[in-house]
């Protein structure tokens, strides 16, 4: 018994195996997008570490930086150092299990903080553009744009931010010539 189920995972392994290397890049960008995942409950769940328990005592009243308006220090750190450390925790795990990186890590990891810096900015603008132009259609349409905005803002950044992870952040030496 114990050898008809080694064998079938065998066969199944030779079977994975085979696909993966058929359909590498594929492979790769499912793994690009469950490390994503494995991000989302370490950021989210930072967050609410940070600005609940760490910083909740600088939370006692709202604070202007520039244009800007936050209902409390806290939730700024919190936000601030949990994308942070769900961003370290995606470089690292893309770096080394995704893509086996081998380029330079501090070309890497300033090349990162870029992309990330830009796709911040970016997602924002088009999911507030999304947001402007409906809002200024009117009636229901307004309502559906703002419930599309960060799904057609998030669908956008994957199309810039896989090639960039995958061809600039995390690229590979090449093979030096004899």
């Amino acid at each position: 018994m114990k050898q008809i189920k080694n064998e079938k995972f065998n066969a199944l392994r030779v079977k994975f195996k085979a696909f993966t290397e058929k359909h590498a890049e594929i492979y790769k960008f499912i793994k690009w997008n469950l490390v994503g995942a494995v991000g989302v409950p370490v950021e989210i769940g930072s967050y609410y570490l940070f600005a609940y328990v760490l910083f909740k005592s600088f939370n006692t009243a709202p604070v202007s930086i520039w244009v800007l308006e936050y209902e409390g220090l806290g939730f700024l750190w919190a936000f601030l150092l949990s994308t942070a450390l769900g961003e370290t925790v995606g470089f690292v795990l893309n770096r080394k299990f995704t893509f086996a990186a081998d380029a330079n890590p501090a070309v890497s990891i300033f090349l990162h903080f870029c992309m990330v810096t830009f796709s911040i900015f970016a997602t924002t603008w088009v999911g507030m553009e999304i947001i402007r132009v409906t809002a200024g259609m009117g009636g229901a349409i307004a309502h559906y744009g703002e419930l599309a905005a960060r799904p057609v803002s998030t669908i956008l950044a994957t199309a810039w931010l896989y090639p960039l992870n995958r061809f600039v952040v995390h690229r590979k030496k090449k093979p030096k010539e004899e």
